[in-house]
């Protein structure tokens, strides 16, 4: 298949956070992203019931998925062993002032997907009271990250519970603390840091 039509959508939604209500608070930027994205996710779902292919790539900064606790909220994946749950970044640098909070990733069992959290050459990333459970390879991979602030972090049953490293373009990961990680029942290391500088893990 070749492609002969390119579709770009750009949009910039400010960072709003903790200033206040209607009309120029959360409410407001709540309603700007589901105005934004709700058609195009129920565009590419209709190219999909029509099995036409559609190939995405999206970019983002100031991303914030926030759970209600990470005992309480919880995304179950079944995705196969060569897919990742949630990747944020591109190896670049563009996702900025990422933002990911109580809530856990688990799969029913080995195999059901390969990478729990995946932050690929993002800068400024924060990830906090969050668990991974049943990652095949890792439960949260650490790219190319600059400025990361990983706490309270748990990995259950993954092969690795956490990846500190390069992209793939050769961009290492610096100054990264690592707070509270615990670790249980991995096949593998705990923690493996290569290609990365600046790295604090403190308990």
């Amino acid at each position: 298949m070749s492609l002969r039509f390119v579709l770009t959508l750009h949009s910039h939604l400010p960072w709003v956070l903790h200033h206040g209500r209607w009309p120029h608070g959360s409410d407001w930027l709540c309603e700007a992203a589901v105005d934004t994205y709700l058609p195009l996710l129920i565009g590419l779902d209709t190219l999909e019931h029509q099995r036409v292919a559609s190939p995405l790539t999206i970019r983002g900064d100031a991303v914030r998925i926030e759970g209600h606790g990470a005992h309480t909220t919880s995304l179950r994946a079944d995705l196969g062993s060569s897919a990742d749950v949630l990747t944020v970044g591109d190896g670049s640098g563009s996702g900025r002032n990422v933002f990911l909070t109580d809530f856990t990733i688990y799969g029913l069992g080995a195999g059901k997907f390969r990478d729990g959290v995946v932050v690929d050459g993002a800068t400024w990333p924060t990830l906090q009271n969050l668990s991974v459970s049943h990652a095949g390879r890792y439960a949260f991979r650490i790219r190319g990250t600059m400025h990361a602030r990983l706490s309270h972090l748990r990995a259950r049953n993954a092969g690795t519970g956490l990846w500190i490293g390069a992209t793939a373009a050769g961009v290492e990961a610096t100054t990264v603390h690592v707070s509270q990680f615990a670790t249980t029942s991995s096949g593998g290391p705990g923690v493996i840091v290569e290609k990365a500088f600046g790295v604090l893990l403190d308990q």
